[in-house]
């Protein structure tokens, strides 16, 4: 598709090359023009599923739906850039939501996706990874990031999110133990893999990734969101955890002190309590 009459935009200039851009006929649901160039992804309480390009560029549709592009950025001081970067900038796909660099009290392009090979044509990759491999606590980083980290680059500025790799997932012994405890199968279209949608649910908890951020091995996000929501109301998860509870191995136990807050009246208080 000819982009070339599409609006620019100036911290995400390659957004129609980076996958972040639906093309295709649709309705958008902020001018309700149709279009043939718009995005899915905004934070918002809403539902959003078509925000045609004009509507991002010009502030409309954040302004509508109350709403930003952007999950996360560096601190500036700066707000006129940073309304152009939250309400009108698309965005890019990552593994924990996006997490904006700036330098010189602006933000930085996004520029593509890279991994090992292209860090080290660059020459920074013995900057970035440990002398064993390991990168921000990742073991055998080097040899897994085939093409998965996100960079931007201004003033050679960079920011490396994550790592995606094949894990969180569930072994065949473990996926015997629950296969018969999903509601059967009804007449009609047959559903996705039951295993597929459970592992996609497993990957998003165990991540901590956004719903948006999953990986295309599991197909469409709201499939799985869908699935979730389902095995929620009728109680399968529950059952599901319940009877796997009997035989707890531990092995992914965690408490996180950004989920679990202590009340406020515990500050100060007598060990042991």
């Amino acid at each position: 598709m000819n982009t070339k009459n599409l609006p620019h935009f100036k911290y995400n200039p390659n957004v129609y090359k980076n996958g972040m851009v639906e093309f295709g006929s649709g309705i958008c649901q902020c001018c309700g023009e149709k279009t043939n160039a718009y995005i899915q992804n905004i934070y918002a309480i809403e539902d959003i599923d078509c925000i045609c390009m004009n509507c991002v560029s010009s502030g409309k549709a954040a302004h509508k739906f109350n709403g930003t592009y952007i999950q996360d950025a560096d601190w500036i001081d700066n707000p006129i850039a940073t309304e152009e970067l939250y309400k009108k900038t698309p965005g890019y796909i990552s593994w924990q939501g996006e997490n904006w660099a700036a330098c010189c009290n602006d933000y930085c392009e996004y520029i593509e996706t890279v991994g090992t090979k292209e860090l080290e044509e660059l020459g920074i990759a013995e900057q970035l990874f440990d002398e064993d491999g390991s990168f921000d606590g990742y073991d055998n980083a080097r040899q897994y990031l085939g093409c998965v980290l996100k960079l931007k680059i201004k003033n050679k500025v960079l920011e490396i999110t994550a790592m995606e790799q094949k894990r969180y997932e569930m072994s065949d012994e473990q996926w015997e133990q629950i296969k018969d405890l999903f509601p059967k199968a009804k007449t009609g279209r047959p559903p996705k893999d039951n295993r597929l949608m459970f592992n996609a649910i497993l990957w998003l908890a165990r991540s901590g990734s956004a719903w948006r951020d999953l990986p295309e091995r599991f197909g469409s996000w709201k499939t799985v969101y869908s699935r979730f929501c389902k095995w929620r109301d009728d109680d399968t998860l529950f059952n599901i955890f319940h009877a796997l509870n009997a035989e707890a191995d531990y092995e992914n136990l965690s408490i996180d002190s950004t989920s679990v807050k202590a009340h406020q009246h515990s500050a100060g208080a007598k060990k042991g309590l």
